[in-house]
């Protein structure tokens, strides 16, 4: 797990994670360190997730995992409230809602990304095992 990237030498990204630091505290009353660790109490780690989302398709899609991360945390605990899971327009509604920056565009976005991505991670695993 990587630590928090408080001073990273690049400032655009150093931008980013301020950004996603604010929207944590918003969003979720916590820090972005504390939604990191309970992510990777379940094995994910998030800041490395972002950083190779900053890699594979820049910092816009470094951006939107970081909100997608917030937002898709602040609704498991909403969904955990009211009992079920939400439909799909009802969780791009409330992502939107959040005041965050998403919008159903760059919700889709984000999710063509994420299959092409993880596509390609796949592919390059296949042939890495066939060899």
């Amino acid at each position: 797990m990587q630590p928090a990237p408080k001073d990273d030498a690049n400032p655009f990204k150093q931008k980013l994670y301020t950004e996603y630091e604010q929207n944590c505290w918003k969003i979720l009353g916590m820090s972005g360190i504390d939604l990191r660790d309970i992510h990777a109490n379940i094995g994910h780690d998030i800041y490395a997730e972002f950083e190779e989302n900053l890699s594979y398709a820049g910092p816009f899609f470094m951006r939107l995992s970081m909100q997608m991360a917030v937002a898709g945390y602040e609704t498991a605990i909403h969904e955990h409230l009211i009992g079920r899971e939400l439909r799909f327009t009802e969780r791009d509604e409330r992502f939107e809602s959040l005041g965050i920056g998403l919008t159903k565009q760059n919700i889709d976005l984000y999710y063509s990304i994420s299959v092409k991505q993880e596509k390609q991670s796949r592919d390059k695993a296949v042939k890495i095992n066939h060899r």
